[in-house]
């Protein structure tokens, strides 16, 4: 496809071609990283892309090729944000995307309507209040929710500004409607982020002595940066890049105890920099940055002990590196906070690129028609519509009587027949007698509302009478193992039943994803795939590892200072360039010494004249330069080897990126066999923090009905991010308050 672009070629074989890898089976190779590398292959460099997008402007593809080239566009402006970013440019083009709207062909037309959804979703929506609008209050707030940081910054938690929020009428403002969806998942992440910064200021307020109060987490004082972590590539799979402080005093609680097995002691005592917890690090009386513990117990149990902090975003690395080099004073403060149960949900917002049921959550008005019918399900709603106080026991196959009173009927019915149904009243008994444990008889009672075994019956009759997969999310793990519970009792079989997370009860425990079996063996692809993602991450551990040491070394290189000044002032770079010998003689100083690289620089440094080249044009012309005083020459070579070090950080912030993307890569891969659990299942269940965590291996099974009990108690944002791009049908139970 790089030899090859004549319109023949375009039409024939390689529209052949991205017919071939549309194959829903190749999606699965590698969670979808194998595709996502062919499709990078096929469209860079350009010399494929930009003859097949001029062939379709011009017209000149045929049906075949119009819709592989709609369909491999669709998959670029799917990628990534900054992978995305020019491919969605082009997917906005009038001249493109109205014409794929008004093809002739009802596949193309498809396709160009959920790139026209994806679009609408990620589209950032034009700022008309500058002033008191997203973006500017600090270095962590930018107009497009995509782009902030999910763990403030040490500006942001310290600005006086107030965020920005939209008020709830905004969204139902006729003139928003374009910009709704994007409008409405903005919104969503400013809240519930506000929420979980809310809890961290409070925090830091105490810290700092700004409040009144006791801080609930330890403090840590001296610390100084001694490595990177992890160190070995190959037993790295599941953890992230970190830097690794050393403490200058031994921890108090090893001081008091004196335990003989230090890792012993660790692993018994969990909440000495628990795993995952959030911290303050706090130099020279300044808050620099909010990072996240990589509890590593062989590290902690040095002699001092050794603390792995993992830092979000290039500010926060980039300062804690900078402020640290010359650090007089460090403290760290564990904080109590539980950012963990955040970040999934706010993660999930940002990556959100579609929202099913949209017409339904966001657009719909009176009169609209919320209806779903499926025709397997049309028998059992025409029984209970006949006769809503029969004897349901035949007609859902269940063990016990099945007798609803009109208000569960009519909730039961809302359930089969509309994309979105709302169940609510207030907390009542269950409807079997025998599920109750007071009571010995078989009659069903009419006490209480039963919203949750109407749920259970709406399960059964999906799962009995429908294809679709079901992801039942609660937001406790007491009220999630209690609706299992029902589901079992109801007659669902445990072998369609998957329970997500580490919590249990003694009846769900065999549910468990660890409790399952997958069939699942890597195939040869996925293994080239490993392998070429291990080889990959090793290179750029040493790569950061390598810019590690060169930000630790002492002085900054007078060699460096000139590569800095080559690409920031060349003024500079020229007036300190030392000129070559025309004759081929070598130059030398006044010593006898060859003239080295530097010789300028030094002089000038070190507040001299040009020396041997004082009269050469190049230094004559900058006069300015060699004309500034010895303290204007300390200030500006401070100000150089300063921006060299924020360069050097920025580096080893940059190369950890990348380390982090691909051993997440790798950890998607292994994690294909979660997701093959999860395709053979009908019924997934789990958190909603969990759903968010699992987010990738749960879409793989394309759930089609969102079943939220506990929805009373649900955060809106923690069911958007349940929501996947085959849900066609949502179902909230919950308390009416």
């Amino acid at each position: 496809m790089r030899v090859d672009t004549s319109l023949t070629f375009l039409n024939g074989s390689a529209t052949s071609f991205l017919d071939y890898i549309q194959a829903p089976d190749l999606k699965m190779i590698s969670g979808g990283e194998f595709l996502r590398q062919i499709i990078l292959k096929i469209v860079e460099p350009p010399i494929f892309w930009t003859p097949f997008t001029r062939a379709y402007k011009a017209g000149t593809l045929e049906m075949n090729g119009q819709r592989s080239f709609a369909w491999l566009l669709l998959q670029l402006i799917a990628l990534p944000a900054d992978e995305a970013k020019p491919y969605r440019t082009l997917a906005e083009d009038p001249s493109i995307l109205n014409s794929l709207l008004s093809s002739p062909h009802l596949d193309i037309r498809n396709i160009a309507q959920s790139m026209k959804h994806l679009l609408t979703t990620v589209s950032t929506f034009p700022v008309i209040d500058i002033e008191d609008g997203p973006g500017g209050r600090h270095d962590n707030d930018f107009s497009d929710f995509r782009q902030i940081a999910i763990i403030p910054t040490a500006d942001e938690i310290m600005s006086a500004q107030p965020p920005f929020l939209r008020h709830s009428e905004m969204l139902e403002d006729p003139e928003t409607e374009k910009d709704r969806i994007a409008m409405y998942l903005d919104n969503q992440f400013r809240l519930l982020r506000e929420d979980m910064i809310y809890e961290m200021r409070e925090e830091t307020q105490i810290i700092t002595g700004k409040k009144k109060g006791r801080s609930r987490g330890f403090t840590v004082n001296g610390l100084t940066v001694v490595k990177i972590h992890p160190e070995d590539p190959n037993g790295s799979r599941y953890c992230q890049w970190g830097i690794a402080f050393q403490c200058k005093q031994d921890l108090w609680q090893f001081t008091k105890d004196k335990p003989k097995n230090r890792k012993a002691y660790l692993n018994d005592n969990r909440n000495i920099f628990r795993h995952q917890s959030s911290a303050c690090l706090i130099i020279d009386g300044d808050i620099i940055a909010f990072p996240t513990v990589n509890r590593d117990e062989d590290l902690l149990a040095h002699r001092p002990p050794i603390v792995v902090l993992q830092f979000e975003g290039e500010t926060s690395v980039v300062q804690t590196l900078v402020k640290m080099k010359a650090a007089s004073q460090t403290k760290l403060v564990q904080i109590d906070s539980a950012i963990f149960s955040f970040a999934p949900i706010l993660k999930g917002l940002q990556e959100t690129q579609c929202m099913p049921l949209a017409p339904e959550l966001l657009f719909w008005k009176d009169g609209n028609d919320i209806s779903h019918p499926l025709s397997r399900l049309a028998r059992i709603v025409h029984e209970v519509q006949t006769d809503r106080r029969r004897d349901l026991r035949t007609v859902l196959q269940t063990t016990k009587p099945v007798v609803l009173d009109e208000s569960q009927a009519e909730s039961f019915i809302s359930g089969l027949t509309q994309k979105v149904s709302l169940i609510q009243g207030p907390p009542g008994n269950w409807i079997f007698v025998d599920w109750v444990s007071r009571h010995t008889s078989d009659i069903l009672l009419d006490s209480g509302t039963g919203k949750s075994f109407i749920g259970a019956l709406l399960g059964k009759a999906l799962h009995d009478n429908t294809p679709l997969t079901i992801l039942v999310v609660c937001y406790t793990n007491h009220a999630l193992d209690q609706f299992l519970e029902d589901l079992l009792d109801i007659g669902i079989p445990q072998s369609s039943i998957v329970r997500l997370g580490s919590k249990y009860s003694p009846r769900t425990e065999p549910l468990t994803l660890q409790k399952q079996n997958s069939n699942l063996r890597l195939r040869r692809a996925d293994w080239v795939n490993i392998d070429r993602h291990k080889l990959t991450s090793q290179t750029l551990l040493k790569r950061l590892h390598g810019a590690f040491s060169k930000y630790e070394s002492k002085r900054v290189l007078e060699r460096d200072i000139l590569d800095y000044l080559e690409v920031e002032e060349p003024t500079y770079f020229e007036a300190f360039h030392v000129p070559k010998s025309g004759d081929g003689m070598t130059k030398v100083g006044s010593k006898g010494k060859a003239v080295s690289p530097f010789y300028l620089l030094s002089r000038w440094s070190g507040g001299h004249d040009a020396g041997i080249f004082k009269s050469s044009p190049h230094v004559q012309n900058a006069s300015q330069v060699w004309g500034a005083s010895r303290h204007v020459r300390i200030s500006q070579s401070r100000k150089w080897k300063h921006e060299i070090l924020k360069e050097q950080a920025a580096d080893i912030f940059a190369l950890g990126k990348k380390y982090n993307a691909c051993t997440h890569t790798l950890d998607r891969i292994f994690d294909e066999k979660d997701a093959d659990i999860m395709r053979s299942k009908r019924i997934i269940a789990c958190t909603t923090t969990a759903a968010a965590k699992y987010r990738d291996s749960i879409q793989a099974a394309s759930p089609g009905v969102l079943l939220v009990e506990e929805a009373g108690e649900i955060l809106e944002s923690h069911i958007l991010t349940a929501l996947g791009p085959q849900t066609k049908q949502l179902i909230l139970i919950g308390d009416h308050k």
